[in-house]
């Protein structure tokens, strides 16, 4: 894969996705399904994955695997000590941190794909080491560098890119393409404002605690989960809390 920039995906992928996409955040059900995941009396963990501290923005910390691992995955014994610690992952993770571009995917360069790539390409490497249950955990990178910077990297999970249609794509930097285009669109910008504004009324007059990403990216991603997961819109309430 070429490092000099984005790489190019056939426009109807990016149409398709466009399309998926606005369908997901028009449904009438989605601003109720988004408030049941971001609702802190269920066992959703929208209100937790990017709230959860401490979130260093230099290291990969036990907290950060914790709330990656509330997105339904799986982070290997090996992984978590290389992660947390082994001075040599530490070091390099530190590195790649600091050369990420302090910006949202949408103002994401050409230039800025390679340091991307370069994390999550070291992360995947590092959960998928030998004996880790899974040998290919692109989908636990995806999430577990979201964690880190969720302006820039997007959460890819397997029922979302589905849902896109790019699982036939097998790229994460046309994923990312598609996603960057996704955020500059300027029809999928109006209405997610319109999203976002709509929970914070639906938050304002519910009895349930919902506290919502900030990123905008997050919330696209939420959206697209809760769409294209069929979560129950039904309202939620203090008896829904696990102990």
């Amino acid at each position: 894969m070429s490092r000099k920039g984005f790489p190019e995906v056939e426009q109807q992928y990016i149409d398709h996705a466009r399309e998926q996409t606005l369908t997901a955040l028009t449904s009438p059900e989605t601003p109720q399904r988004l408030r049941r995941y971001y609702c802190v009396d269920t066992d959703y963990a929208g209100a937790s994955f990017t709230r959860i501290t401490p979130n260093p923005s230099d290291a990969i910390s036990a907290s950060d695997l914790l709330a990656t691992s509330m997105l339904s995955v799986s982070i290997p014994a090996h992984s978590v000590r290389l992660f947390v610690e082994d001075k040599g992952t530490r070091k390099t993770v530190r590195r790649l941190l600091e050369a990420l571009p302090d910006r949202r995917l949408e103002d994401a360069k050409g230039k800025h794909f390679a340091p991307m790539s370069d994390f999550y390409e070291f992360v995947k490497a590092n959960l998928g080491q030998a004996g880790a249950a899974d040998p290919n955990p692109w989908v636990t990178a995806s999430k577990l560098t979201a964690r880190k910077r969720p302006d820039l990297f997007p959460v890819r999970d397997a029922a979302v890119c589905d849902f896109l249609g790019l699982a036939e794509l097998r790229d994460f930097g046309k994923d990312w393409r598609v996603f960057r285009e996704l955020m500059r669109d300027e029809q999928v910008d109006d209405v997610l404002d319109d999203l976002r504004d709509g929970l914070k009324d639906l938050a304002s007059s519910s009895p349930c605690r919902v506290k919502s990403d900030k990123e905008r990216l997050r919330v696209l991603d939420a959206a697209l989960w809760v769409h294209a997961t069929d979560v129950d819109p039904a309202p939620c309430d203090e008896h829904e809390a696990r102990d």
